[in-house]
């Protein structure tokens, strides 16, 4: 007859069949029940950021090296979750038989079968690995992210110990102990989903205004406001522009169209561009380009 568990879930009746012994042991739950918010917040955050700097930099109409610079780091980044996160499984223990699963499958494997058990340092969320004697379904080694500790990632996670004991010694059926359910607090869960809001919020600045910055409208915009003589005399040069851009430009071919407006700064005093553009045979012409100071506003057009 075939050993069936509870699982420590929930205490309700959820039997599976992991062994050859008629009994039933409770299923200590060894993985993060935070794992399915990591694996699809992290790489739905970073597949985001992808898709969103790649339709920037097709966007843009100056195309150079830090136009695809977020690209190739969203592309980067997203390989390194996969690798780190994306892997990870749900890994329980039932006696003498790690149960490893997935949405779809769901792997048995012996005590006996693992031969090292490893775990990260320095690294959030924290990760252990079982080293198998003989690859599975889910490969030769599994990788799984153990509950959360929020201020101890210099040393490896407790449960590396544990489970290394628990392998070189071999566990009783049914005296492995049960883990207690640790829900995050409120106030985690809120935490997480505020940083991962204005991580996306930033992402997204950086990239639009990488965009704006790197068009012909952008760049004739502040060469106009530093070679303007009423701009030097009211700002004194350098005349440098600010970080941050709003606006937007559309380009469809060699027509578009673009409306701006950043800060500029020089010795003296500092003022705000706004600009109205369109483009027509792949050039820019300007239908508003002006510079407004504490002192008087500017009209670069006709200067």
């Amino acid at each position: 007859m075939p050993l069936r568990f509870r699982s420590a879930r929930c205490g309700a009746a959820e039997s599976q069949s992991v062994g050859r012994r008629g009994r039933t042991l409770e299923a200590r739950r060894l993985s993060s029940r935070a794992t399915p918010v990591y694996k699809i917040g992290v790489l739905g955050f970073l597949s985001l950021w992808l898709l969103i700097s790649v339709v920037a930099a097709a966007q843009s109409p100056h195309l150079d090296w830090r136009v695809f610079l977020f690209p190739i780091l969203g592309i980067g980044l997203l390989f390194a979750a996969y690798l780190f996160i994306g892997r990870s499984r749900r890994v329980e223990l039932v006696g003498d038989v790690f149960v490893v699963s997935s949405r779809s499958r769901t792997v048995e494997i012996p005590i006996h079968d693992v031969e090292a058990v490893g775990g990260s340092r320095f690294s959030n969320p924290e990760r252990i690995w079982l080293d198998l004697r003989r690859p599975t379904e889910f490969g030769s080694r599994i990788h799984f992210l153990p509950p959360q500790r929020w201020f101890n990632v210099f040393s490896q996670h407790p449960l590396v110990a544990e489970l290394r004991s628990i392998v070189e010694h071999g566990a009783a059926p049914g005296r492995v102990p049960v883990e207690q359910p640790n829900p995050w607090p409120w106030w985690q869960r809120v935490a997480i989903g505020a940083t991962g809001f204005l991580a996306f919020a930033a992402v997204l600045t950086v990239v639009v205004t990488g965009a704006l910055k790197s068009s012909d409208a952008y760049q004739g915009a502040v060469s106009a406001v530093q070679a303007s003589p009423l701009a030097r005399e009211q700002l004194e040069p350098p005349i440098v522009p600010g970080w941050f851009v709003t606006g937007s430009i559309r380009t469809s071919n060699q027509h578009g169209t673009a409306e701006m407006a950043f800060q500029v700064s020089g010795v003296r005093s500092e003022g705000t561009v706004r600009l109205s553009a369109s483009r027509e045979a792949g050039h820019w012409e300007f239908d508003l380009l002006k510079l407004d100071t504490a002192a008087r506003s500017i009209d670069l057009l006709n200067e």
